[in-house]
């Protein structure tokens, strides 16, 4: 059976680990208006709670958009943080929205369906994504 292949079926995985200390730092060196540089409005919303930004989940979504940006399989390309959306399904499981430049470069891949999941604890974030592809 060829690599990536089941029943017939090809797949693409993509899997990112990020610390939450990194987020820290980046939003201790520049503030918590740089994260809008590389999360949508909504997602900072999903993100919030009463005490400020939740990191963890920060560093969540940026695991996630990582994850889904390997399963593109474009070496060339540089990761388009806003156009790779990360939000809460209806269920409460992370699912990822593909816009403008992302949605080029699914399509471009032949991906047809992504599926995401996100952990976090001891200080780390963990994402996979698993992608299917036209064959």
């Amino acid at each position: 059976m060829a690599a990536g292949v089941f029943s017939g079926l090809a797949l693409r995985t993509g899997a990112d680990l990020l610390p939450v200390s990194r987020v820290e730092g980046m939003v201790r060196g520049s503030g918590e208006r740089f994260l809008a540089t590389l999360l949508t409005p909504a997602e900072l919303r999903d993100c919030a709670t009463d005490h400020g930004t939740f990191l963890p989940a920060v560093a969540g979504r940026l695991a996630a958009k990582e994850a889904v940006f390997k399963t593109f399989h474009t070496p060339l390309s540089s990761l388009p943080w806003l156009s790779i959306e990360v939000r809460k399904a209806p269920g409460g499981w992370p699912e990822a929205v593909l816009h403008g430049a992302a949605r080029r470069l699914a399509d471009a891949a032949g991906l047809t369906d992504l599926s995401l999941s996100i952990s976090h604890d001891g200080g780390f974030a963990f994402a996979v994504a698993v992608a299917t592809v036209r064959r």
